[in-house]
């Protein structure tokens, strides 16, 4: 041992080296402290607001005070009164009438403010909702999902099954496509995509037969009477019904979730597509494909009186067996909002026209 090493130790058994010691290890306990309060700080932000490759807001606030958390990991809120989503007639609706020819074989408009129903008909007679299925596929899968980055690759047996059965609406994605949750939603609300919505429920329930369950578990939770579903796209199944009143209350249900209403309100959405290495393009049902390009009718609204309607949010359905239908929600420049659900109709605008003969005449 040399002199210093000598030194140093005197020092030591003197007490006179314990004083540098004690200051170094406190600044590194304190190092340690401020690193590990940085890293919990930034995991619990993590937590509250999960980063997603499109638009929708992971923090999935909804707008209703009456929505609970249901405190699982889902991301929906799980809303189980009757009362507030279940369109109720007083004595004051009117029987709806004057649709002009090749109209709604059932019809509904109802205050979305309070579910009062202003005019229907038929409102509680079967129909085959077609594609407005899809608004509860929406809805249970939100209810069930934790998150949106998840990538599903389109599987020879799943686009064989859907496009061999079925004559399906979509986007037309080929096998070996790689679709986020996220693009499967938009896909789902924006371009009534059937083969998203049958790898949506595959990916949540592991079969489309148990995804279905939670769907039909979910009309019995709200109260619905006349609904009950086959599977998740709505292409026709004689075991895959509802009512006007009841597809107005799965509408209103959707409203309350800020993210629902996103994808519901939606006219475009844009994905990477690795197969054609380009961005594909999702186009709406109803605003674009009804509205700009049938009507000519950019901003999706009607003057009636003095008032301006503006549709802001809906879902197309369209099968052989249903007639062509649509469920929508309409607000006023004077601060009314409406849910407007037709079945029935005959002709690619007929809906469209449908609900604007309905708001002129029984909205306030």
């Amino acid at each position: 041992m040399n002199f210093k090493e000598t030194k140093l130790f005197d020092e030591l058994r003197k007490g006179e080296g314990i004083k540098p010691l004690i200051m170094l290890m406190v600044l590194a306990v304190s190092l340690i402290a401020m690193l590990l309060l940085i890293f919990f700080a930034a995991n619990g932000a993590m937590q509250e607001s999960v980063p997603v490759s499109g638009g929708i807001e992971s923090s999935f606030e909804t707008e209703s005070s009456n929505n609970q958390q249901s405190g699982s990991n889902n991301i929906y809120p799980t809303i189980p009164t009757r009362d507030s989503y279940i369109p109720m007639t007083d004595s004051n609706t009117q029987l709806l009438t004057g649709i002009e020819a090749n109209s709604a074989k059932a019809a509904i408009i109802v205050d979305a403010s309070n579910m009062k129903v202003l005019a229907s008909y038929h409102g509680d007679t079967k129909i085959f909702p077609a594609s407005m299925t899809k608004v509860m596929t929406i809805i249970v899968a939100l209810e069930h999902l934790d998150n949106l980055t998840d990538t599903v690759v389109v599987s020879q047996e799943d686009h064989k099954y859907i496009y061999d059965t079925f004559d399906p609406s979509g986007v037309g994605f080929t096998v070996g496509e790689r679709l986020t949750v996220e693009d499967m939603l938009y896909a789902i609300a924006v371009e009534s995509d059937c083969l998203a919505s049958y790898m949506l429920a595959k990916y949540i329930s592991g079969t489309e037969e148990a995804f279905v369950e939670l769907m039909n578990q979910k009309a019995e939770d709200m109260g619905l009477k006349g609904t009950h579903f086959a599977n998740s796209h709505g292409l026709h199944d004689d075991n895959n019904y509802s009512t006007v009143r009841d597809m107005a209350a799965i509408m209103a249900y959707a409203l309350d979730s800020r993210t629902a209403k996103e994808l519901l309100s939606t006219e475009q959405y844009k994905m990477y597509s690795v197969i054609n290495e380009c961005n594909l393009t999702f186009y709406n049902t109803l605003f674009v494909d009804k509205f700009e390009k049938l009507l000519k009718n950019n901003d999706h609204s009607f003057d009636i009186g003095s008032e301006t309607f503006t549709v802001i949010a809906g879902k197309t359905g369209y099968v052989t067996e249903s007639g062509q239908c649509l469920v929508s929600y309409t607000e006023s420049t004077d601060g009314h909002k409406y849910i407007v659900v037709t079945a029935g109709s005959k002709g690619a605008t007929s809906t469209v026209k449908d609900l604007e003969t309905i708001l002129k005449k029984y909205s306030y």
